[in-house]
């Protein structure tokens, strides 16, 4: 849909220019106590459970969470919005169950347990995985960047993603996973204040304020909708939102937020299993909040285009559309500057974390264990120093492919980001799933079930979920799952035609044998 561009003044020009050179700033000097790749990617193992709860909340709280989360609610409701209220039940197994087990292995990352479950080669295949998967999703995070602030500036969609890709690395290279978390809390609080701004001034137009729009909204039928009519119990695969999906996929939901690399990085930065647990807690309710109040914006929104000014935007407008809108024409000098600063800041706290977690992947699972073992703390920090301006680059080349894939299929945002994650989520997940869950799985066969599953998922995506046209689609919740069950199915079955290790040798590392077996303490260091 075409959208005439707004204009910012040099009051908000000056107001992001700030922004972007505090978060700079801010990383040289944390990056001047750094000594090894030990503070480099884990901040020394210091950190206190409250910086680390907004940097978990932070990392995965993009700008596409920014425009879609308020878009879904315009456009559809705030059903969606429910799945949030999952993680009050999965954090208490999170953190007692599969948390507790990674971080008393020591390890520095995720795929260091592949090698320990499983052997070298998985361990490799893994973490290579890892950084193709995830650096597609940074490209369509910074794709989802580019299309919110391009009509709000008038910037021209690729120097959008080359200013927010650059930044982003300059503060990353300099000061590491300690520079990653400390401005994630600066930029949870700047992003949280935007969309309250955003709030208040429609509150302040609306008769009877914030709870006039939750009334009108529903009226609308844009609020919580569980009834049979609705459609949210049917066994339906082209039924956008179902229940079915969130309970199939509640285990997991589980085990995915510790074993996913960027995740288990943030923890294993704190000081104890208490100081990352307590984090964990925290950040499942501050997302649970504001989940919340991004989706009560796009009711913000639902009222002030559809009731208080019905004849500005196109019939036929969605929701991604009406925010970027409201921003650019609707929002007075310097309000708009802290709202591209709060945009800026939900991008860079993904970037920052994924790329450092890239770099971190690569250095330890890749290169210091098999490329140049045994060098120099120093050889290594110059490494990864270096491979943190290169996932950089990466990202923004990836963001323009991004764009060619998804930018003329009329594809919310909030799907874009679901379909892409779960998708590469999903398919390591079925890894971790397969060492954790099951004695039988091998090494061989969980390859094999990674390659497999990833090349059925990818065309189940294509031709059920991208090539038909809306209304005919596979409901984009489920490609996550397929590509999750596909490896798991694939690997298990490959493996029953591999030699099994004994299950004094695997023991160790799957997690009943922590629960329910003798040998608890081994995983010790």
């Amino acid at each position: 849909m075409p959208h005439d561009t707004g204009s910012l003044s040099l009051f908000d020009y000056a107001i992001i220019a700030i922004y972007m050179l505090a978060m700079i700033v801010m990383g040289f000097f944390i990056g001047k106590k750094q000594k090894n790749t030990e503070d480099f990617f884990l901040a020394g193992r210091s950190m206190s459970w409250w910086p680390v709860a907004l940097a978990l909340f932070a990392s995965l709280f993009s700008t596409i969470s920014y425009v879609a989360m308020p878009g879904e609610a315009f456009n559809y409701g705030m059903n969606m919005g429910l799945v949030s209220l999952l993680l009050l039940f999965q954090i208490p197994v999170v953190v007692l169950v599969f948390l507790r087990f990674f971080y008393q292995l020591r390890i520095w990352t995720a795929y260091e347990y592949l090698e320990r479950r499983f052997d070298v080669r998985v361990r490799t295949v893994g973490s290579i995985a890892f950084l193709v998967l995830r650096c597609f999703y940074l490209g369509v995070v910074l794709y989802a960047s580019a299309l919110v602030i391009q009509p709000i500036t008038g910037w021209d969609l690729t120097f959008a993603v080359i200013v927010v890709g650059i930044c982003s690395t300059v503060y990353i290279a300099m000061g590491g996973a300690e520079a990653v978390i400390w401005t994630d809390v600066v930029q949870t609080v700047i992003l949280i204040g935007g969309i309250f701004i955003i709030i208040g001034l429609v509150a302040f137009e609306v008769d009877g304020g914030v709870l006039a729009i939750w009334n009108q909204a529903n009226a609308m039928g844009h609020g919580y909708d569980l009834s049979k009519a609705s459609g949210m119990w049917d066994w339906n695969f082209n039924q956008r939102l179902t229940v079915w999906v969130w309970l199939i996929g509640f285990l997991p939901a589980c085990i995915s937020p510790a074993t996913d690399q960027v995740n288990l990085q943030r923890c294993l930065s704190t000081k104890s299993l208490k100081s990352a647990g307590g984090a964990m807690f925290a950040s499942a309710m501050l997302t649970v909040f504001v989940t919340f109040v991004f989706y009560f914006a796009g009711l913000s929104m639902l009222i002030f285009f559809k009731k208080l000014h019905p004849d500005i935007l196109p019939a036929n407008a969605k929701g991604d559309y009406a925010f970027t809108y409201f921003v650019s024409h609707h929002l007075p000098g310097g309000l708009r500057g802290l709202l591209i600063a709060a945009l800026l800041a939900a991008v860079m706290s993904t970037l920052s974390s994924v790329i450092n977690s890239l770099a971190m992947v690569f250095v330890k699972d890749l290169y210091q264990r098999s490329i140049r073992p045994n060098r120099s703390e120093a050889h290594y920090m110059r490494i990864s120093k270096g491979l943190t301006w290169l996932w950089g680059a990466v990202t923004i080349g990836l963001s323009l492919a991004i764009i060619a894939l998804f930018h003329q299929r009329d594809i919310p945002l909030l799907e874009v980001s679901t379909v892409v994650l779960g998708f590469f989520g999903s398919i390591m997940l079925g890894v971790f799933v397969l060492g954790l869950m099951s004695y039988r799985a091998t090494a061989v066969g969980t390859i094999i079930g990674l390659v497999s599953g990833s090349i059925f998922s990818a065309w189940v995506t294509w031709h059920y979920y991208l090539q038909p046209p809306p209304g005919e689609r596979l409901s984009f919740l489920w490609c996550g799952l397929v590509a999750l069950g596909s490896v798991i199915l694939f690997g298990y079955v490959a493996s029953l035609f591999t030699l099994c290790p004994p299950r004094a040798q695997v023991g160790n590392y799957v997690i009943w044998s922590q629960w329910f077996g003798r040998r608890q303490k081994a995983v010790l260091p």
